[in-house]
């Protein structure tokens, strides 16, 4: 099974950060967007016609499309221009999606899959430059990495294409 996904990352944080002259409030919000292709092997069971029992797995490759990162200090938006944001994060994540669900088979050719899928990239998607910025990582004692996770119900439509009549994808 292969496929292509848009996909939306990122996080929102607040901590209190202790400077020389007293505590200063960060708030950071960072967004990531991807085009996602897993490449999935899927086990379906066969005892139905109409519900099929389905394991899928496989590794997941994202390319980032659009990075953003807003950061404030006591409410004040911090700009930094000695590097962009495309400098603080890598464009290219790399991971494992699992998933399990049931495929509900309408006709021959249409079915409804809904399954329950989890993804965790390998990959520290913090760029270089992103291990240089001291003013928000002053309080921690060493670098922390960061990773793309997501888990969640998904659903869709989906049509089989089938070239001739002794030709049957099994689903």
């Amino acid at each position: 099974m292969m496929q292509l996904l848009y996909a939306k990352a990122g996080q929102k944080y607040e901590d209190d950060m202790f400077e020389v002259g007293g505590r200063i409030n960060v708030k950071r919000n960072i967004t990531l967007t991807y085009l996602q292709i897993p490449i999935s092997y899927k086990f379906t069971t066969l005892k139905s016609e109409r519900i099929k029992l389905v394991l899928h797995g496989g590794p997941l490759i994202g390319i980032a499309l659009s990075k953003k990162d807003e950061i404030k200090l006591d409410n004040v938006l911090k700009n930094d221009t000695s590097f962009s944001v495309k400098e603080k994060f890598k464009n290219i994540d790399f991971g494992f999606q699992l998933g399990l669900g049931i495929n509900i088979n309408i006709n021959k050719n249409f079915y409804v899959p809904i399954s329950f899928t989890a993804y965790y990239g390998f990959v520290d998607i913090n760029g270089a430059k992103t291990k240089d910025i001291d003013w928000y990582s002053k309080n921690d004692i060493k670098y922390q990495r960061s990773h793309n996770f997501r888990a969640g119900l998904t659903a869709g439509i989906c049509y089989v294409f089938t070239g001739s009549k002794y030709y049957r994808f099994k689903h």
